[in-house]
C-alpha cells in the first residue's frame, strides 16, 4: 500500500505498538526465544484487544474471517539481502570484514551472495549455486576455515585471463600494465573489483580511454569512470541486462505501433452489419452528385 500524508500514521502505528508493548523492556537471547515470546504476547494480549469500531475482540473477528482467507505460500518469501562480491586471487569473497572461500575456478569473477541470518549462499552469474557457507559474526575479521590450503596472493596469469574475457581492449591493457608494473597483481585484482560498483559496459570504454593516453594504471581507469560514468547498483545492472535480452529475443518479432485511428471503434463501435456508421453517412451527404 502506498502511504500518503493521511495514511502514514496508520501504516506506522502497528510497528510502534509492537515496539512499545512487546519489545520494550524485554531481552531475547535467541531467535527461538523471541518467537515463543511473540506468540505468547500475540495470543494473550494483542489479539484480545477490542476492535476500535466494533468493540469485539480481534481474535473473534479473525475466527470469522479465517475460512475465507487464502493459504500462505508453501515456500516462504525470500527476504535475504542479495549483494555482489568479487572473488579475490585467494579464492575468497569479503563480506562484513570476513573472508569466505569459494571454488578456485571463480577467481576474478563477480558472484551473487544471498545473505541469510545464519548462512550465505553464493551463486555465479548463471544463478547456479556454487557454495553454501556458515555465516561468521559481522565485524569479526575472520577467515572461514576450509580443507584446502589458502592460495598465495595474486595469481597474475589467472587475473589476466579474467580481464581478457572482457574483450581485446581489456586484454591489451592488462598485458601492458603487467609489463610496466613491478607488482601487477594488486592492480589487476583491483581492476577486476571495479565490476562490483560499475558496469563492465562502462569499465571497458574507460580502459580504452586510459590506453589512448598511455595511462596503464587502475587508479587512472577509476578516475575516468568517476568523471564520465555513473555507478550502477545491482538492481540497475540486472534491469539493463534483462532489457538487452528482451530486445534480442524480440528482434525477429518486431512490435509495430498500431495507428491511433484503429482505436476509433472503441469509442463509436462497429454498428450492426449493413448499417452505415454515423460518420460514413455524414461523409456521403457532403459528396456532390455527379452531373447527369
Amino acid at each position: 500500500m502506498q502511504s500518503t500524508a493521511f495514511s502514514k500514521g496508520k501504516v506506522e502505528r502497528p510497528f510502534r505498538y509492537v515496539d512499545e508493548n512487546f519489545c520494550n523492556g524485554r531481552t531475547f537471547h535467541s531467535r527461538e526465544a523471541f518467537r515463543e515470546g511473540l506468540a505468547w504476547w500475540r495470543d494473550t494480549h494483542a489479539m484480545q484487544r477490542p476492535h476500535p469500531r466494533t468493540g469485539r475482540p480481534l481474535t473473534a473477528m479473525l475466527d470469522e474471517e479465517r475460512p475465507y482467507l487464502q493459504p500462505l505460500p508453501r515456500v516462504p518469501y525470500d527476504t535475504r539481502d542479495v549483494v555482489q562480491r568479487h572473488v579475490d586471487s585467494t579464492a575468497h569473497i569479503l563480506y562484513e570484514t570476513n573472508l569466505y572461500p569459494v571454488p578456485e575456478q571463480h577467481i576474478g569473477q563477480l558472484l551473487y551472495v544471498c545473505v541469510g541470518p545464519d548462512r550465505l549462499e553464493v551463486f555465479d552469474r548463471g544463478v547456479h549455486r556454487i557454495a553454501e557457507l556458515e555465516r561468521i559474526p559481522d565485524g569479526a575479521g575472520q577467515i572461514q576455515g576450509c580443507a584446502r590450503p589458502r592460495r598465495g596472493r595474486y595469481d597474475v596469469t589467472i587475473l589476466q585471463e579474467r580481464l581478457a574475457a572482457w574483450g581485446p581492449a581489456a586484454e591489451d591493457f592488462a598485458t601492458k600494465l603487467r609489463l610496466r608494473k613491478r607488482t601487477p597483481g594488486p592492480e589487476l585484482d583491483h581492476l577486476l573489483a571495479l565490476q562490483v560498483s560499475w558496469s563492465i559496459d562502462d569499465v571497458v570504454p574507460a580502459i580504452e580511454h586510459a590506453t589512448k593516453y598511455g595511462a596503464f594504471d587502475t587508479r587512472a581507469v577509476e578516475r575516468i569512470l568517476e568523471a564520465r560514468f555513473q555507478p550502477r547498483r545491482l538492481a540497475e545492472q540486472i534491469a539493463a541486462v534483462t532489457r538487452s535480452q528482451i530486445r534480442d529475443a524480440m528482434r525477429e518479432y518486431p512490435v509495430e505501433q498500431r495507428a491511433l485511428s484503429s482505436y476509433e471503434t472503441l469509442r463509436v463501435g462497429d454498428g450492426f452489419p449493413g448499417e452505415p456508421r454515423e460518420e460514413d453517412a455524414r461523409d456521403q451527404a457532403t459528396v456532390e452528385p455527379e452531373p447527369g
